[in-house]
């Protein structure tokens, strides 16, 4: 799906959409590379920008041709980023998010319009395990989504740092207005894209599932369910299978008494790793 070259002292990513990435490090004895312009297929580029805080490199604007479309502004030397602005540029079109966090979590999104009213999203956050996790998220409009998780839905091959990492149970969005709940529920299968239960080996960095040579497939499993209590009634159940590079080769449907599966091949060959 894409393919990478090196040229002079950058990076180029092609994908197969035709988009263009160029991958630039800001020295020649760094190892991070950060994109510095997106081509689309029809070649207009953007360009992203950076400034160095406590010895990273943040995104600082995003641009084009003509203008700036995007800017930041970060609060101290610490890298938190305290606003967001949109077509900076332009008066007329601009709208700046400002940014609250607390104790390192983004906990509220305010936007001011003309007028003088306030948007404002608020996000809350459990603990699953040991990690922080958006748990709930209030809108604008006095409707808000919840997210629950499975604690241990993912396992990982041995040799890993932990056992099991936490997946989505459920997504349920309460629109107000006289709507009912709409909810997606979840749920995987043992094997995942984690690659546990593959031949493939633990290590630290990059995709272990790219290193199995079995024929390996993993499944997800999502319920479309409306209303609640004795209203509750699922709409539609979907699977998802996919291979050991991730790529989605069945896909199967059921609702309302009827089945639509559709299965992809591709140029895959058993028995060997990706770099082969």
């Amino acid at each position: 799906d894409l393919k990478v070259t090196r040229s002079g002292g950058d990076l180029i990513i092609e994908h197969k959409t035709g988009v263009l990435e160029v991958l630039s490090r800001s020295g020649s004895r760094s190892d991070e590379w950060l994109a510095s312009r997106i081509y689309s297929p029809e070649g207009r580029v953007i360009y992203l920008d950076y400034r160095v805080v406590a010895g990273r490199r943040l995104l600082s604007g995003i641009r084009d041709e003509s203008q700036a479309l995007l800017t930041t502004d970060m609060r101290g030397g610490a890298g938190q980023v305290s606003s967001i602005t949109l077509w900076p540029e332009s008066p007329a079109d601009q709208l700046t998010f400002q940014l609250q966090q607390q104790n390192g979590e983004l906990t509220k999104i305010t936007l001011a319009l003309d007028n003088g009213a306030l948007l404002s999203w608020r996000l809350r956050y459990e603990t699953v395990n040991g990690l922080r996790l958006i748990n709930r998220l209030e809108l604008p409009t006095d409707g808000f989504e919840t997210i629950t998780y499975r604690p241990a839905a993912l396992r990982l091959p041995s040799g890993a740092p932990v056992t099991a990492l936490p997946a989505v149970r459920s997504h349920t969005s309460f629109p107000r207005s006289n709507q009912p709940p709409i909810t997606r529920e979840y749920s995987y299968s043992a094997k995942n894209y984690l690659g546990y239960g593959s031949n493939a080996r633990w290590r630290n960095y990059g995709d272990n599932l790219y290193r199995a040579t079995g024929n390996y497939e993993y499944e997800t499993y999502e319920d479309l369910v409306v209303g609640s209590g004795s209203n509750r009634r699922t709409l539609r159940r979907t699977k998802r299978v996919y291979n050991r590079f991730h790529l989605q080769v069945e896909e199967t449907i059921n609702q309302n008494g009827k089945t639509v599966r559709n299965r992809t091949e591709y140029h895959e060959k058993p028995g060997l790793s990706f770099e082969n």
